[in-house]
């Protein structure tokens, strides 16, 4: 789904008759100009260069060192970001407290740490590791980390009551085979599906367990603390140098899930749409710091989608 890519010279575009442009423009009002909404960003397929200059080559910098080959991916494409934040705010913190590649190698505690999460937390996996012995190696194994237990497990978790919470789309069970072919039910499914996919459907009640189990499965705990939040022991407050990093980080995100907002205007995004018409949002990193806002004093605060809070710092269920 992406190429390494850490910097690549693009040529700029040449410039598009006015005959091709408008024969293009053509084609796109004739394909989607039933569903178009007025407030709908439009797409726009360039990517931000380093240099802004078109009359030559540029450099192209992409998040992460990769570049996407689906750019309609939003996972990939909300998350990259994050990595490339995450992995930019490790690179710093290991810097403060190990002034030279030689003092990772010779710290025996993180050695020793590496060593068990190998040998003795994952001995079925034999390949794809590496010694720790630089800054370099080491800030790569806490970015992975440190994404698989807020980025990952968000994007994974937190959509499952989006999805399962109407049961027909993941049913927990089935009460009936599927049937084989030639068999009387096989010609009952074939007559009528409908009625048949009723009666392999779980009845109401196991239904209604499952949309609570996965309503709850899909929900933030009201203490949570969220990736560039500080946790209420904050440690770093005699360290300035930490604490201006981590800062930089918090900002780093603020203005990533701006872009995510942005790129959430465009229904022609149709992987980030889909056509319920429902955008995206389980790597906004930022919108649980603002708590929801009240209404009416009788109606009590506006009611917060489950989905769209924010990337919580570590697994907390």
């Amino acid at each position: 789904m992406a190429v390494k890519a850490e910097e690549i010279t693009e040529k700029p575009a040449e410039k598009e008759t006015e005959k091709e442009k408008e024969g293009e423009d053509q084609v796109e009002r004739d394909e989607g100009e039933a569903g178009i909404d007025e407030n709908v960003v439009e797409l726009d397929d360039n990517i931000p260069a380093t240099e802004t200059d078109n009359s030559t080559d540029k450099k192209v910098k992409y998040p992460g060192g990769v570049k996407l080959i689906l750019e309609d991916y939003p996972y990939a494409k909300d998350g990259i970001e994050i990595w490339d934040a995450i992995e930019t705010w490790v690179r710093a913190y290991c810097k403060i407290f190990y002034e030279s590649d030689e003092s990772v190698k010779n710290d025996g505690e993180i050695q020793a740490w590496w060593s068990e999460i190998r040998n003795k937390g994952h001995p079925d996996q034999k390949e794809g590791w590496y010694e720790l012995t630089d800054r370099e190696s080491l800030a790569r194994a806490l970015t992975t980390l440190i994404w698989i237990t807020s980025g990952l497990h968000a994007a994974v978790n937190f959509g499952q009551y989006a999805y399962a919470g109407w049961p027909p789309n993941r049913p927990m069970l089935l009460r009936k085979f599927i049937p084989k072919k030639g068999t009387p039910e096989f010609h009952e499914l074939k007559n009528d599906p409908d009625k048949f996919l009723l009666q392999m459907w779980p009845d109401k009640f196991q239904m209604a367990f499952v949309i609570a189990v996965m309503d709850l499965l899909s929900r933030h705990t009201s203490d949570e603390v969220y990736l560039g939040q500080k946790p209420p022991e904050n440690n770093w407050e005699d360290n300035k140098d930490v604490d201006k990093e981590f800062e930089n980080f918090s900002e780093k995100l603020k203005e990533i899930e701006k872009n995510i907002m942005e790129r959430n205007k465009k229904y022609n995004l149709m992987n980030r749409w889909g056509y319920a018409k429902i955008p995206y949002k389980l790597l906004y990193p930022d919108t649980s710091k603002t708590k929801a806002p009240a209404s009416k004093e009788k109606d009590g605060p506006e009611k917060v989608d489950i989905t769209g809070r924010g990337i919580p710092n570590s697994i907390s269920i």
